[in-house]
């Protein structure tokens, strides 16, 4: 396998950057105990009949979240309190919730521009009557580092080669 970027790649690199990242850096500078904010995407059709990219946003203060507690609390109930907390501190809310608390981070996302170009190809199949464990895909973590820099890991696996646009879109 080639270590050689792809122009696929690079349009990725570059939403990521200029997109997503500014908001996962203003939650690291907000919420001193945060380490870890992952990206996980998945593709579905919607009820609008869309077919549309969908974002989940794990946070944790751990260097990697638990993604099968995060799985347990976005498919609660609301009124059903997951007892488990290995990556929200107590007493701590979730960064990016309630989009419209002023207190919370807004991350900017176009479920259907150019995401589904740039990321389709790294979610299975989905379907939105499934549960978000078998449609959502972790894409990148975003890490807090010992010196305090953030950096990113891009962990995403291409499932679909086939759905890759990416090297279609024009990103700045």
């Amino acid at each position: 396998m080639s270590d050689e970027l792809t122009r696929g790649d690079i349009r990725r690199a570059e939403y990521l950057d200029v997109t997503l990242r500014p908001a996962a850096e203003k939650a690291f500078a907000n919420f001193p105990w945060l380490q870890s904010v992952t990206l996980l995407f998945a593709q579905y059709y919607d009820d609008g009949a869309l077919d549309a990219m969908h974002l989940y946003i794990a946070v944790s203060c751990l260097e990697t979240p638990d993604l099968e507690e995060f799985f347990l609390e976005v498919s609660a109930p609301r009124d059903v309190v997951i007892p488990l907390r290995h990556n929200i501190p107590d007493g701590e809310k979730h960064p990016f919730s309630n989009w419209d608390d002023r207190d919370n981070i807004y991350m900017i996302w176009e479920s259907t521009w150019c995401t589904s170009e740039l990321f389709a190809a790294y979610c299975p199949d989905g379907d939105q009557c499934s549960p978000p464990e078998e449609n959502y895909r972790p894409y990148v973590v975003f890490r807090r580092a010992a010196s305090g820099e953030i950096t990113s890991e891009v962990v995403g696996v291409q499932l679909r080669p086939w759905a890759d646009q990416a090297h279609l879109i024009e990103v700045a």
